[in-house]
Formats: structure tokens, sequence, C-alpha cells
């Protein structure tokens, strides 16, 4: 049994090791420090069987120094995918004085004292990556792979503390043959097991919510794209028949990419995207949803503070300082308002109203904030009309109603 063992460790462990290298390709990062590692293994675990083909008293300073760098990876994976720094500075001086001691204790001809400081080394290799685990766990994954890890560091005491009753005090061959020797390597191959499982669960799973969320992510702007929300909506507005729907367009933006560049206009895009996560509600869903328009829906807001929202945005975006982008001149943008009604079947029926409100923006001479109702044509409120370009959060709110349409600025299509 204890010669399957020995041929069975180190196949599982490369068989982990080519898995984990699958993975990095496929784009987790991490992946390839577990790699690394239980590659490492692999061949440490073969030093065993090469020491009784070869013999000679290098072997075992070579496992040593495989199994302690296989931690060293472990501990590298692990630090990397709870976004914590490397800690080299830490885990190397660990690592060498760890391998001095086994040099030392094999030198002296002691195997208890070689084994011991092997393991007293993966064990600090494995605590301080445990350590920065601590407190940056996000996922339930993730726990699992702290518990999983503390096993092996479980794993590494007990042998510590047991090989003075189960080493014997002869050669690494007969230490080999010893149960003690095969408990070890069946522990081993458990717990390595484990660990690679609940790695390999982690990293995928960290990978598949990668690629959701670039499926739903607008790159340039950090926002959703149109399917991130749709699906966003899906998610918070089941039911719901309060709120506000915005779209924002950003006036003659083709003339910015003819005269400036397009890599300027991207400049522009990204700025009021900006603009408008730094001003929306923390409730707010908000989007672009195709070249420079963007959609916000403003969960129970009513005319007036959806109207001071978009002010908001355009009055920043009018004094952003465009020079700094390599753009002459003033940029301005137009709105579209709607509210959702009760009727409305879906929240996509005010974001129709709400971009045929934009659609009479744009046709009114752009550069100002537009309310549709059904059936009714666009309107500017009334407290916004010749309104100066401040922080609408600290305007009176004795201001008039904006839901009273001004006759003289109505639009049409």
């Amino acid at each position: 049994m204890g010669d399957d063992f020995a041929f069975l460790l180190p196949i599982s462990m490369a068989l982990f090791g080519g898995t984990f290298l699958y993975v990095w390709r496929a784009g987790a990062a991490p992946a390839l420090y577990w790699a690394l590692g239980y590659l490492l293994a692999a061949v440490a675990f073969c030093i065993p069987v090469i020491a009784l083909l070869m013999p000679g008293r290098a072997w075992a300073i070579v496992a040593d120094t495989l199994f302690a760098l296989a931690y060293l990876c472990y501990g590298q994976a692990i630090l990397a995918r709870v976004g914590r720094p490397s800690l080299l500075a830490i885990r190397l001086p660990i690592l060498f004085v760890s391998l001095a001691f086994c040099i030392g204790a094999r030198m002296a001809g002691s195997l208890r004292g070689e084994l011991i400081a092997s393991d007293i080394g993966c064990l600090a290799l494995i605590l301080v990556a445990l350590g920065g685990m601590v407190g940056r766990m996000r996922r339930p994954a993730e726990r699992a792979l702290f518990a999983a890890v503390c096993l092996v560091a479980l794993d590494s005491i007990l042998r510590i503390s047991t090989v003075f009753i189960t080493t014997p005090s002869g050669p690494v061959t007969s230490f080999l043959s010893t149960q003690y020797a095969f408990l070890m390597q069946t522990l081993a191959s458990v717990l390595g097991t484990l660990m690679a499982l609940v790695a390999l669960t982690v990293e995928v799973m960290t990978m598949i919510a990668g690629y959701r969320r670039d499926a739903f992510t607008d790159p340039l702007t950090g926002l959703h794209n149109r399917r991130g929300f749709d699906n966003a909506l899906e998610q918070r507005t089941a039911g719901a028949r309060s709120g506000a729907v915005l779209m924002c367009d950003i006036d003659h933006f083709k003339r910015i990419n003819d005269s400036f560049g397009h890599a300027a206009g991207d400049r522009v895009i990204a700025a009021l995207a900006g603009i408008i996560r730094n001003r929306m509600p923390r409730n707010a869903i908000a989007a672009r949803c195709g070249g420079e328009e963007f959609v916000v829906y403003l969960p129970g807001a009513d005319t007036l503070e959806a109207s001071r929202f978009a002010t908001s945005v355009r009055g920043a975006f009018a004094a952003h300082d465009w020079m700094a982008d390599g753009i002459e001149g003033a940029l301005s943008a137009s709105f579209g308002l709607s509210l959702l009604h009760a009727q409305d079947e879906a929240l996509a029926d005010a974001v129709a109203r709400a971009d045929a409100a934009l659609y009479e923006a744009k046709a009114a001479g752009r550069d100002r904030v537009a309310v549709k109702r059904d059936g009714e044509p666009a309107y500017t409120p009334a407290f916004l009309i010749d309104a100066p370009l401040i922080d609408p959060v600290q305007a009176d709110s004795t201001r008039p109603d904006p839901a009273q349409p001004n006759p003289s600025l109505r639009m049409t299509g």
C-alpha cells in the first residue's frame, strides 16, 4: 500500500498542477502559483522513490527545498487571491532559515531534526498566508479555502508534535517503511486534494464572476452596459411603481470626435460617466446604453428630485475643464426625463418616454432638461428656465412646482 502511495502522490499532485495551469491560461492569475506549488510538490514526492533507486545524502535536502518552495507558492496564491502583498520580506527569510536548519540536521545525521525543521518552515509559510486572509474573505468559497488551509496547517502541527514518537533514528529508508510515513503520505494526499479542489473552486468561481461582470459592464466608463442595466432592473425593480428615468446625450458629439479625435471623445464620455456616478443617489442604476448616451433609473424620485439631479449633472459637465483633456470650447448635454406610471407594464415604458423627451430636448436647441408625459409634448420644468448652472441640491425647495409645464417652452416633435 505504501508503494502505491509513493506513485499516487506525485501523479495526483502533477494532475492538479496541470489543471491549475489550464485555469491560469483561462485568466485566473493566482492559479499560476497554485500550479507551481503542486508541480513542485509532485517532484518532491518523487524524491523518496529516486532515493531508493539512486541512494545519496543530498536527495533529502532536495526534497526539503522543493516542499518549502511549494508552500511558498501556495502562500503566494492565497495572498494574491485575497489582494494582499506578497510579503516576501517575511516569507523568504522563513524559507532560508528552515532550509539552513534542514541542512544542519542532515549533516548531523538527525532525521528527526530535519523533519522538524522542514515541517516548522512549511507551517510558518502557510500561517503567514492564513494571516493575510483574515478580514479579506468576501465569498463562502474563500472561507472554505481558509478552512482547508487551516487543516493543512494542523497536519503540520500534528507531525511536529509526534515526530519524536513516530520517527526512527535510523536512515531515511527505514523511515519510509514505517506506519507513520504511510500515514503522513495518506494525510498529505487527502489534504492536498482537498486544498486543490477548494482552490480550484475559488479560481473558477472568480473567473465566472469576472466574465459576468465584463458582460454587464461598459469597459470605458465602468457603468453598466445596456445588458447590465436591464439585469440590474430585473433584480431591483420587480413590482416597482415609483421613480424616474433619465436619458442623457452629449450634444454635438460627432463634432468632438471629428475635431479632436476619438480618444478625446472617449475622455468626454468617461468624464460624463464619472459625473453621473459621483452625483447619483446610492440606490440609483446608471448605464451607458450606446455611443454617447446614458440612462439613469432613480428609484422613488419625483419630478423635482430627478430634475435637480439632471441639472446637477448638466452644470458639472458644462463647468468641466476640457482644456486638460485637449478639447477647446464649452460642451453641453441634453436630458430627457419621465416618471414611472402605475399603468406602465414595465420600466421600459418610462425609458421610452424619457428617450422621446431627450429627442425633443435636442430638437428644441439642446443643453436642457425636458420632461415627458404620456400623449403630451415634452416640457422644461418651470424652475429650470434660465436658472444658473449651480448644484441643484442646494436649490431652494420653494421653487415653482416642476410638474407644471411652461407653455412658452413646449416643444414639438
